[in-house]
């Protein structure tokens, strides 16, 4: 709705991870009423980063945007943070200004930002913020190689460390509304960890 309202030229591209809850049926029933979403069943395997990576080479246009379907980030940020990419930043990240969630989730969150993504590795954007705009031209110079979970740590430091300008947008943060993470808070995030350790250790 924001998005044709101000009238931008825009597609939204799913790709479902082998849902069974009649997500991709829905899909395709919007589709066929006339929005521009273009949903692709997942061939690949399972997990966030191998999903968007599916689904960047399907994109049409030449500015990305990821953005989790928990709506937790607004997608009415997209707007100023797309004037951002118009006037010359590479890849603006959403910075989540205020924790959700239960103690653990939000104490995971804090650690992982400030001992592994600022201090380990410089970055000083919220990196596992779930909406995220970029040029096509950063992720085509880039070379990636993520695990399940992992796709944004590796991508922002890789385009740091190529010159690319990468900034953040603060934005608030809300509560998910309806449904449950897939995710294993633990799991994920010895994942995450592991691979911010590496990355620090490569570079």
């Amino acid at each position: 709705d924001f998005l044709t309202h101000h009238q931008y030229v825009w597609e939204a591209i799913v790709v479902d991870d082998r849902s069974t809850d009649g997500t991709f049926q829905k899909l395709e029933r919007l589709q066929e009423e006339g929005l521009p979403i273009r949903p692709f069943r997942k061939i690949g395997c399972r997990g966030k980063a191998y999903s968007l990576l599916e689904g960047f080479e399907r994109a049409q246009f030449d500015n990305i945007a990821i953005l989790d379907a928990d709506l937790q980030c607004p997608p009415e940020a997209i707007g100023p943070m797309f004037e951002y990419l118009l006037s010359g930043t590479d890849v603006i990240v959403a910075n989540r200004s205020n924790a959700v969630g239960n103690p653990c989730r939000r104490m995971a969150s804090w650690i992982f930002q400030e001992v592994f993504a600022r201090r380990l590795n410089g970055l000083q954007v919220d990196s596992q913020s779930g909406l995220k705009l970029f040029r096509r031209t950063v992720l085509e110079s880039v070379t990636l190689a993520p695990s399940p979970w992992t796709f944004d740590m590796e991508f922002l430091l890789k385009a740091q460390l190529a010159g690319y300008a990468v900034r953040g947008y603060t934005v608030d943060f809300s509560e998910r509304n309806s449904g449950e993470s897939k995710i294993s808070l633990w799991s994920a995030s010895v994942e995450i960890a592991w691979n911010a350790l590496s990355l620090w250790y490569q570079h």
